[in-house]
């Protein structure tokens, strides 16, 4: 916790936030501890404050924590004791995504945050819809898209609340609201009462 807490302080630092970072990567989930919740918030703490040169490695790591969290809950097939490496960290990153859509103040950052947020959105879309045609029921595959992705869509809302108006967006950003519609669509979140 004081590591993240100077992380913080020395956001500014040439360096400082990247070594917090490399040393929290190295003893994340190695083994398994409570300790790896402290640095979801404190990796998610750095990110509010305006550490940018970290924003790669977070949300590498955050992703690859959401998708394997997801791919745990709905797969079928037996799961070994390295699979669930994440399981005890997946409800602080989602906090931490829900903290970080909330408290990043500068336009650069939240766009930035926008275009990671719906890069993991399709992504789990895509992880979804694989793990989804190894399941039978029809029922199954829709639900286990729906709830990776209705997750992150009060992360998107609050972050685009707080945002200026989008003029020019680029070609990247354009296609990821393409395929965030499309998921939308086809998991029936754009109906009114869908109960999302």
């Amino acid at each position: 916790m004081t590591l993240g807490g100077i992380g913080v302080a020395l956001v500014d630092s040439k360096d400082v936030p990247d070594m917090v970072l490399q040393i929290y990567l190295q003893r994340f989930a190695n083994p398994p501890s409570p300790l790896d919740n402290v640095m979801v918030r404190c990796l998610a703490n750095m990110w509010i404050a305006g550490a940018r040169s970290i924003h790669d490695g977070v949300m590498k790591l955050f992703t690859q924590i959401s998708i394997e969290s997801s791919n745990r809950v709905y797969s079928q097939e037996p799961v070994g004791a390295g699979e669930h490496r994440y399981a005890h960290v997946s409800l602080a990153v989602d906090t931490a995504l829900g903290r970080m859509a909330d408290g990043v103040a500068e336009g650069e950052d939240q766009h930035a945050l926008l275009v990671r947020l719906l890069e993991l959105f399709v992504q789990l879309g895509i992880e979804g819809r694989r793990v989804g045609e190894k399941v039978s029921k029809s029922t199954v595959k829709m639900s286990t898209s729906a709830g990776n992705l209705g997750v992150l869509m009060p992360k998107i809302a609050t972050l685009l609340k707080r945002m200026e108006p989008i003029s020019n967006p680029s070609t990247r950003l354009r296609n990821l609201f393409r395929d965030f519609w499309f998921y939308c669509t086809v998991l029936g979140f754009d109906v009114e009462y869908s109960g999302w």
